[in-house]
């Protein structure tokens, strides 16, 4: 039961809960001085579901012998509800947006911990009535406290390799307004906790749970009052940008059968990424387009070396020689001066040698988010992944060459 679950979260996280509402009242008193346009909300969110049988560990190879399927999670978050002062607020349809924090419960602690998270959080709008909305909510953050991967002391959990992880959730909900102040709000999300390779190794947990939200808003909330505006703003553009970053790959030898890999030499590579791509924005909302990407690995072809110590030690003269070339096509959603991208698109160039690479598959995915500078410069953060199998995270940053601006009245 609902009641049930904020008490047991709450009886075991004291000390988390009061530290939560003391930096909660600082960032409301903040808030309140920083943007009068919008106005402040907070609310309070329960999600109760399930674990996606995604890995060995889940499916019950772990030290209780028992199927992971339980997931509970309740947070608290602080924000702002649009009111359309400005012209990309009035473009979709007066999202929120903010930031929360959360706890996350799975029936298993022992092997899995109790983590807990910090996020940003988007409440889009997708069709907006007088009282009521049909919303996308998204969530990116990090997520801390985990009982992670360990070979002597922990060495079934296969889906967590480090104490710090990303938390990324997506989900749709309809939401009524109760008052001009308080909503009300059901729906689920999809939650996926990973390190993006970071740290192997990285099987990921994937959740899906219903939810309930409570909203109060502190002035009073009129949106069917208000005209949406219908200019469209229109341009072309080439975007560069390069990456970087870092991963572990598993040069595992299977001593124990019952786990997936022993991964006893494990070893960091580094990742150089390139990215060209053109792209033509149809609104104020989004862009869409394609381009090439090429990386550099480290990791493709690199040798280790095991001394009589059992000490492995990259052959670096083998290490990343040559490059992957991909090509894909990309939509980018605009928020103000925040992107979010995603990407989809396949290899077309490898060595063949590369027999190791070669076994992975050749298609790629890009889920990323990127904020604009002045003069067109943009800086951002990308899970890169194969097959949807997380690869690397890349740090980027790049320039956008615009031409063909113009703006059409509806």
């Amino acid at each position: 039961m609902l009641w049930r679950l904020f008490f047991c979260l709450y009886h075991n996280n004291m000390k988390f809960i009061i530290l939560s509402l003391f930096s909660f009242s600082s960032l409301v008193v903040w808030a309140a001085e920083t943007d009068s346009s919008k106005i402040l909300l907070l609310s309070a969110k329960a999600d109760y579901g399930t674990v996606l049988n995604s890995n060995d560990f889940v499916d019950g190879l772990n030290a209780h012998n028992e199927v992971i399927n339980r997931f509970s999670d309740i947070s608290l978050s602080i924000g702002w509800q649009t009111q359309g002062k400005e012209e990309w607020e009035q473009q979709h349809k007066l999202p929120s947006f903010g930031i929360g924090m959360a706890i996350s419960r799975f029936n298993n602690t022992a092997e899995i911990g109790k983590p807990f998270s910090v996020f940003g959080f988007y409440h889009g709008v997708l069709k907006r009535w007088q009282h009521s909305a049909f919303r996308s909510n998204l969530e990116l953050g990090l997520a801390f406290n985990w009982k992670n991967f360990d070979l002597q002391s922990n060495p079934y959990n296969i889906a967590i390799g480090s104490k710090i992880t990303s938390r990324i959730s997506f989900g749709l909900d309809y939401e009524y307004f109760l008052t001009n102040r308080l909503q009300l709000a059901v729906g689920a999300n999809l939650t996926h906790f990973s390190n993006g390779a970071i740290r192997k190794p990285n099987k990921g947990l994937n959740c899906v749970a219903p939810f309930v939200r409570l909203t109060y808003l502190f002035d009073e909330y009129k949106p069917n009052n208000l005209v949406f505006v219908s200019t469209k703003k229109q341009h072309h553009e080439v975007q560069v940008a390069v990456g970087y970053g870092v991963k572990q790959e598993e040069n595992s030898i299977n001593r124990n059968p019952e786990l997936s890999s022993y991964y006893e030499h494990i070893q960091k590579y580094k990742v150089i990424t390139l990215k060209a791509n053109y792209m033509r924005q149809y609104s104020s909302k989004g862009k869409w387009g394609g381009g090439v990407s090429v990386y550099f690995d480290e990791w493709r072809g690199c040798g280790l070396f095991v001394d009589e110590n059992n000490n492995a030690h990259k052959v670096k003269t083998q290490c990343g020689k040559e490059p992957i070339v991909g090509l894909f096509l990309g939509h980018e959603l605009l928020i103000n001066k925040v992107g979010i991208l995603t990407d989809i698109g396949g290899n077309v160039y490898m060595a063949h040698s590369d027999i190791e690479y070669q076994n992975r598959k050749v298609l790629f995915e890009r889920l990323g988010i990127k904020y604009y500078l002045p003069f067109n410069m943009f800086v951002g953060v990308n899970v890169f992944a194969n097959g949807v199998k997380a690869n690397i995270v890349e740090w980027n940053t790049g320039y956008a060459l615009q031409w063909g601006k113009r703006e059409i009245s509806r």
